[in-house]
C-alpha cells in the first residue's frame, strides 16, 4: 500500500524519517483510490502546498489508473486534503490511463506544472500545465516531450524541473519498456525543449543497487551543486534512494572588464582594474556557490543587483565594514553579505569565512569541492599582495582563475607558493568574527582567561596595482583575526614604539553575522572594551609605549 512519508536532512546525504510517518495515506473517503505516491511540495509563504499521484485500479487499456490530488499543510506534517486538481481529458489519447509524477514551479507569479501521461498501450509522455491559484490548471493540447533518441525506447516520464532564473532544466526517465536511463533537456520557456544527445545517467552496474532500473529523478539545487536524487532497484527488486551530483563550473571575472573594470574601487583613488583582485576573486567564488544577487542596502538606497564585481563593490562601499582602511577587502563583511543574500531568498546559501596557513588546505578545500581563495605575493615585486582562486589540481602546482591575467591558468610558474588560504564554506551556525586592525609598526596580542594567546595575527600588505603595476602606496597594516570567540573575558595588549600614536579599528560579528562595536572607556593605561549594537567601525588614536585593554565578549 502506497504511502507519502517525511525525512530531514541537516546536508542532504543523512535523512531522519518522521516518527509519525506516513503524513498522507490514501482517502477512506475516496472508495476508488487505491495508492498515494510521488508528491511535489513547495512552501508558499507559510503554508505547504503538495500536488501528489493517486492511482486507482487498473481495470485494462484505456481504464484511467493515474490521477493527481492537492493538499495543504501549515507545517509540512498535517496535510488537509482538496481534493482532485488533474485528471485524464476525454478525446486525449495520449493521457488516456491518466496523468501522474508532478513536478510544480512556482516562477512570476505562476504555478508551473509537467506532469507524466500514459496511453493504452503504456507509452509514456510529457505534458504541461499553468495555474494562477495551483488548484485550477489551464493544460496544452500536445505533450511537452516524448520519445525522440534510440535510448529513450518507448517512454519518456518522471519530470523534475529545475528553474537557474533564465532557464528551465527538466530531467525524465526513460528506456525500452522499462527505465534505464535519465535524461536532460533545457528550455526558456519550459515549453519548447532541447534535449542532451545522450542520458546523464545510467543504471549501475553489477550488483549495484540500481542494478536493474533507475526512475523518478528528483533535482534540487544546494549551494554550488546540483544534486540528482533518484529510486534504484536492484536484481532482488528493492527500491532505494539514490543520489548523484553535478558540481556546477566556477565562472570567470576579470577585474578589467568594461562593465566595472573603470569603477572606483572601494573608497580610494583607485579603479577596480587597479585593486579589485581580492573582490573579484571572491565574485566567483559567490557564483561557483549559486549567490546571484547582492543584497542591496536600504540605509543607502542601494537595490539588490545581480551579482558580479561590480555590484559587489557597490555593496561593499555601500556598508562601513566592507574594507580595511588600505583598501583590503574584509572578507568576513562579504559572509556577512550571504547572509542578507538568504534573507531576501532563501536559496541563496549562507557562507561562513576562515582563513589557514596550512597550505594542505587548498587540496582539502578542492576535494570537498570547494574553492579556495589564494593570497599570494606578486611577484617579481616585493611589494604588494594579490589573489586568485584555485579551481583544482595540478601537475605539481594549481590550476587557478587570475582576475588580473586571464592567461596566467596555473600558479607556477606565475606566483610562488600562497601566503594564506582564504576559505567559504555552506553553513547555518556560526558567523562568529573578532577582527582587530593597527598599524604594522604596532604590536598586538589577545589572551584568554587563562593567559593564552587567542587569534591569529597577519601582516595584510596592499594590493599591487595591475594598470600601472607600481608596487602600492597605501599603508601595510597589522590585523588579528579570531574566528568564533567563545563567550567570556580577555585581554588586548597593544604596544606602541617611541610613544608614537596609532590606530585600532574593530570590525566584530555575532553568531548571527549581526555587527557588534567596541565601546571604549579609558582610565589611566587602561582601555575597557565591550560589545554592544553600535555600528562599524570603531576608529581611535592612541599614543604612548603599551596600553593595556580588557575586553568582554558576550
Amino acid at each position: 500500500m502506497g504511502n507519502i512519508g517525511l525525512a530531514t536532512s541537516g546536508d542532504g546525504l543523512g535523512w531522519n524519517k518522521y516518527a509519525f510517518n506516513p503524513v498522507l495515506t490514501k482517502d477512506l473517503a475516496d472508495s476508488t483510490e487505491l495508492e498515494v505516491a510521488e508528491a511535489s511540495v513547495l512552501k508558499i509563504g507559510n503554508e505547504y502546498k503538495m500536488w501528489y499521484l493517486s492511482t486507482a485500479q487498473y481495470t485494462g487499456p484505456g481504464s484511467e489508473t493515474f490521477r493527481i490530488k492537492y493538499a495543504t499543510s501549515n507545517d509540512g506534517t498535517n496535510w488537509t486534503r482538496q481534493g482532485y486538481v488533474l485528471r485524464r481529458r476525454d478525446g486525449v489519447g495520449w493521457e488516456s490511463e491518466g496523468v501522474l509524477s508532478p513536478t510544480v514551479l512556482y516562477v512570476n507569479g505562476e504555478y508551473k506544472m509537467w506532469y507524466g501521461t500514459r496511453d493504452s498501450v503504456g507509452v509514456g509522455k510529457i505534458g504541461y500545465a499553468s495555474s494562477t491559484d495551483g488548484i485550477n490548471w489551464n493544460r496544452l493540447l500536445n505533450p511537452v516531450l516524448q520519445t525522440s533518441l534510440s535510448w529513450e525506447g518507448t517512454s519518456v516520464g518522471a519530470p523534475s524541473v529545475y528553474f537557474d532564473g533564465q532557464n528551465y532544466h527538466i530531467y525524465y526517465h526513460a528506456g525500452p519498456i522499462v527505465p534505464y536511463y535519465i535524461g536532460h533537456a533545457t528550455s526558456t520557456d519550459g515549453i519548447n525543449w532541447t534535449k542532451d544527445a545522450n542520458y546523464v545517467l545510467g543504471r549501475g552496474g553489477f550488483a549495484a543497487f540500481d542494478q536493474n532500473m533507475i526512475a523518478a529523478p528528483d533535482v534540487i539545487r544546494v549551494a554550488n551543486k546540483l544534486r540528482l536524487y533518484y529510486a534504484g532497484l536492484d536484481t532482488g527488486s528493492v527500491w532505494r534512494v539514490g543520489l548523484a551530483e553535478e558540481t556546477a563550473p566556477i565562472p570567470y571575472f576579470s577585474q578589467s572588464d568594461p562593465l566595472w573594470g573603470g569603477n572606483t574601487y572601494d573608497h580610494m583613488d583607485a579603479t577596480m582594474a587597479d585593486k579589485a583582485c581580492a573582490l573579484t576573486s571572491a565574485a566567483m567564488v559567490l557564483k561557483y556557490f549559486n549567490i546571484t544577487k547582492t543584497p542591496g542596502n536600504p540605509d543607502t538606497g542601494l537595490p539588490p543587483k545581480d551579482l558580479d564585481p561590480g555590484s559587489l563593490n557597490e555593496w561593499l562601499i555601500s556598508v562601513n565594514d566592507g574594507s580595511f582602511r588600505n583598501g583590503n577587502t574584509n572578507f568576513a563583511s562579504i559572509a556577512n553579505m550571504t547572509i542578507k543574500s538568504n534573507e531576501l531568498d532563501p536559496t541563496s546559501p549562507k557562507l561562513e569565512y576562515s582563513q589557514s596557513t596550512n597550505l594542505s588546505d587548498i587540496d582539502e578545500e578542492l576535494n570537498a569541492g570547494r574553492k579556495p581563495i589564494l593570497k599570494l605575493d606578486y611577484s617579481p615585486s616585493t611589494s604588494g599582495l594579490h589573489f586568485v582562486v584555485a579551481t583544482g589540481s595540478a601537475e605539481s602546482t594549481y590550476n587557478i582563475l587570475d582576475p588580473a591575467h586571464a592567461d596566467r591558468t596555473t600558479l607556477s610558474p606565475h606566483y610562488q607558493s600562497p601566503i594564506r588560504v582564504d576559505k567559504f564554506e555552506v553553513t547555518n551556525s556560526d558567523f562568529s568574527y573578532l577582527i582587530l586592525v593597527v598599524d604594522n609598526t604596532v604590536d598586538i596580542q589577545l589572551l584568554n582567561s587563562n593567559n593564552e594567546s587567542v587569534g591569529q595575527v597577519e601582516i595584510e600588505e596592499p594590493y599591487f596595482n595591475q594598470i600601472s603595476q607600481t608596487p602600492p602606496e597605501e599603508e601595510t597594516l597589522k590585523v588579528l583575526y579570531f574566528k568564533h570567540p567563545p563567550q567570556g573575558n580577555y585581554t588586548l595588549y597593544i604596544s606602541s614604539p617611541d610613544n608614537q600614536p596609532y590606530r585600532l579599528d574593530s570590525y566584530i560579528y555575532n553568531q548571527s553575522g549581526e555587527k557588534k562595536q567596541l565601546v571604549v572607556q579609558k582610565s589611566n593605561h587602561w582601555l575597557h572594551l565591550i560589545l554592544c549594537k553600535q555600528m562599524l567601525p570603531t576608529r581611535m588614536n592612541w599614543g604612548g609605549s603599551q596600553i593595556n585593554l580588557h575586553t568582554e565578549l558576550f
